[in-house]
């Protein structure tokens, strides 16, 4: 959490308190980027105190997800990375210049059914 933000978190005293300006916080937006938050105190409750004996296994299974988590991703950039360089692609910009695709009537995928204008054929042409 940005700090600004929590900062005017921590300020509010009373639940459904909202500060009277808007958060700007230098990295709270969209991959690190400047942002704006909206702060409302939802609920309060005491802080907890646990004894390392009490978390280590919680600490302990967040540890090995986040490594095993690491060593999918560089299995699988690693993966890639051979596979790429094994391939040998060729394009052949007239053939697919050629392409034209098209779905018969009512065979849209289940998220478009009904999006679309009475009589438009989902498809995509590509010109001759």
């Amino acid at each position: 959490m940005p700090p600004e933000v929590a900062a005017a978190a921590f300020a509010l005293t009373r639940t459904g308190e909202i500060p009277n300006e808007v958060v700007e916080s230098a990295h709270g937006g969209p991959n690190g980027t400047p942002g704006f938050h909206v702060v409302r105190l939802t609920a309060k409750r005491d802080a907890l105190h646990r004894t390392l004996e009490e978390e280590g296994r919680r600490i302990r299974g967040r540890l090995l997800r986040e490594r095993r988590d690491q060593a999918e991703e560089a299995a699988m950039q690693a993966l890639v990375a051979r596979l790429r360089g094994a391939a040998s692609v060729q394009i052949d910009e007239a053939a697919l210049a050629r392409v034209t695709v098209a779905a018969p009537a009512g065979s849209a995928p289940p998220a478009l059914r009904g999006a679309l204008p009475p009589g438009m054929v989902p498809g995509v042409t590509v010109p001759h």
